[in-house]
């Protein structure tokens, strides 16, 4: 049964390890190298991207040993030796360090991300600027970041075929922008979203292909849609819907939709309140991320949406 996500618990437990693993680009194996380059042309530098490698490997060691340690009471470090010391701070996380976990955990992004991109965007209606992307970065080193964008395509000759309608499941969503293409044709409308900190690197990204006639200015099909997601660290994938639409046409009263839907797992070594958004999930519990595209004759929303 879907239910309204909110904010509960600020306490963290997660699994300690007594082994010392100490992040370095050698730390990244063989074994970890596909990951590595996967996140390399997700757009992440190649230090980024061996850490999130090096912190997916430590989680899975963590969730085996089982043991918790509670790093609620864990001392607060500050946004200046973050800042400075990013190296540490991380050797710390990939070392069980109880204050660095704390930090990486509750970050800034989390707390306020979604706040501060309302508000991003809110200044910018105001000054009559237009945006693909929102990102917004914190002194902690953790980010949010949402992308719309919708672009024109090479015309075809015919309507590609549609599936079963499907209802929009999600019950919490957050719109990120509105698109206008502004001449007939097929296009293309790119959402995304994605979060990244101390602890976890995830994405959901849906792209939208469908048609616009100027023969009427409201009506539009349909064509296709797929997407993509990524998570490693705290939270992994747990299972994906890659392709899916509301609707198959626009009129002037209703239009249609394309989403991916992806259902995250929080690692075992985990319980109270993560990640970004307002979502709060146990250790061990699940969420489903989406990102949307809904048409509405030539206007297109993108939207970043969930629920548990």
């Amino acid at each position: 049964m879907k239910k309204l996500i909110g904010l509960t618990s600020l306490t963290l437990l997660l699994i300690f390890s007594c082994a010392s693993i100490v992040f370095a680009a050698d730390y990244v194996k063989v074994g970890e190298r596909a990951v590595v380059e996967e996140l390399v042309a997700d757009g992440l530098s190649l230090n980024d991207a061996e850490y999130y490698a090096a912190l997916d490997k430590y989680v899975k060691e963590l969730e085996a040993k089982g043991e918790k340690i509670d790093f609620s009471s864990a001392e607060d470090l500050d946004d200046e030796w973050v800042r400075s010391h990013p190296v540490d701070f991380r050797n710390k996380i990939l070392t069980g360090d109880k204050a660095a976990l704390k930090k990486a955990a509750l970050n800034q992004a989390f707390l306020k991300g979604n706040k501060d991109i309302k508000l991003l965007q809110e200044n910018d209606k105001k000054k009559g600027i237009i945006r693909n992307k929102y990102t917004v970065k914190y002194p902690d080193g953790s980010s949010l970041s949402f992308s719309g964008e919708t672009v024109k395509e090479k015309d075809i000759n015919e309507k590609v075929s549609t599936n079963t309608n499907l209802d929009g499941p999600w019950n919490e969503s957050d719109f990120i922008k509105e698109t206008f293409p502004g001449s007939a044709g097929n296009y293309t409308s790119t959402t995304e979203w994605r979060y990244s900190s101390g602890v976890n690197y995830s994405k959901v990204k849906d792209v939208l292909n469908w048609y616009w006639s100027d023969n009427d200015d409201y009506y539009a099909y349909y064509i296709s849609d797929t997407g993509a997601s990524a998570s490693y660290g705290v939270v992994t994938v747990a299972s994906e819907s890659l392709s899916n639409h509301i609707n198959t046409s626009t009129t002037d009263l209703s239009g249609f939709a394309g989403y991916t839907d992806i259902r995250f797992q929080v690692s075992g070594s985990f319980s109270g309140s993560y990640l970004g958004l307002g979502i709060s999930i146990g250790a061990g519990g699940t969420w489903h991320q989406y990102a949307v595209a809904e048409v509405f004759g030539p206007f297109v929303n993108h939207w970043a949406a969930q629920y548990t």
